[in-house]
């Protein structure tokens, strides 16, 4: 039986800028009944003096702080993977250490599943913001929520409009339901990254996702985010991690084909676009054959295609952007 209402599992991987910060956060947060699962993921700045010292502030008021501290960075992947063991929750979230949550992100999505029993996952809005002006959003991710399950799914996977975030703060999940789906705690981490995916899109296709309108969470732009410094990875990932995830869930043939050859879909257009930007002309080139083989051409990517090939244009748009 569970013990806490709430689990929240975050990794560190050199956050000594951050951590404090995120600590503090959770501190103040009007929602109290909750367990703090830190995996430091073999830091090599002061983080793990940090999480020591705020490891006694939380045990001094009663809250239970669950600290792995790791030798060797092995990835965002792995870090939840290794916190996932540590869950008592009934509920969890995994917000990372360099986001901002306000005072009642945690009360307002607890008690949303609470008055929403069916709902396996739950989804809140959130602000991006540059993080050099705090002043204005950039814009809302999950202002408006996709009105049918099979374009939530689809948008999901194919991560084209701001609206769809991927900020792990924004999400909370039923332990039950995520369990059931990975009944020995164990996600996809052989790559650095993609256990919000692994953990997200069961939810949205085989459960109930839940709205949460209220504005509850703030994502920063660092130029490069916190918990994906030193990681190595390439836009391959995100077809690998669907077809490890639609594999593990064992979807029918079709549904399954369809599901990573959008995924690929993805990837290439990701490659693409690099390919014009860094003139890496055969990566283009072959993306483009990749997409051609999958249906993945679209009216843009003829375009793209275009101006990948003819140099001139290529230096003309590259000033445009």
């Amino acid at each position: 039986m569970n013990s806490v209402k709430l689990s929240i599992l975050s990794p560190c991987y050199n956050g000594e800028k951050f951590i404090a910060r995120y600590l503090d956060n959770i501190l103040e947060q009007t929602f109290k009944d909750f367990e703090v699962i830190i995996i430091n993921d073999g830091s090599k700045d002061n983080s793990n003096e940090i999480i020591r010292g705020y490891q006694k502030i939380f045990e001094d008021k009663g809250i239970t702080f669950k600290y792995l501290n790791k030798k060797v960075n092995e990835g965002h992947a792995k870090a939840i993977d290794d916190g996932l063991k540590l869950v008592d929750g009934q509920y969890l979230m995994w917000p990372d250490i360099d986001d901002y949550m306000h005072k009642n992100h945690l009360e307002a999505h607890v008690k949303y599943m609470e008055s929403h029993d069916s709902v396996d996952l739950a989804i809140g809005k959130s602000a991006v913001y540059n993080i050099k002006n705090l002043s204005t959003p950039l814009y809302y991710a999950w202002e408006k929520f996709p009105v049918t399950k099979e374009k939530l799914v689809n948008e999901f996977i194919l991560a084209e409009d701001k609206n769809i975030g991927f900020m792990s703060g924004t999400f909370i999940i039923k332990t039950d339901f995520l369990w059931k789906i990975y009944p020995d705690r164990n996600i996809y981490s052989e790559i650095f990254v993609g256990p919000t995916i692994q953990m997200v899109f069961p939810a949205l296709y085989l459960g109930k996702t839940g709205y949460i309108k209220e504005w509850t969470f703030d994502y920063y732009i660092h130029g490069n985010n916190q918990h994906i410094a030193n990681e190595k990875r390439d836009f391959s990932s995100i077809q690998i991690v669907y077809e490890n995830v639609v594999n593990h869930l064992k979807l029918d043939n079709n549904e399954s084909e369809r599901i990573k050859r959008m995924a690929r879909n993805v990837t290439n257009r990701l490659n693409l676009g690099y390919a014009i930007k860094n003139g890496e002309k055969k990566m283009g080139i072959d993306a483009w054959r990749n997409l051609s083989k999958d249906d993945g051409i679209r009216f843009k990517e003829i375009i793209k295609y275009l101006i990948l090939k003819i140099e001139p244009l290529r230096r003309l748009y590259l000033k445009t952007i």
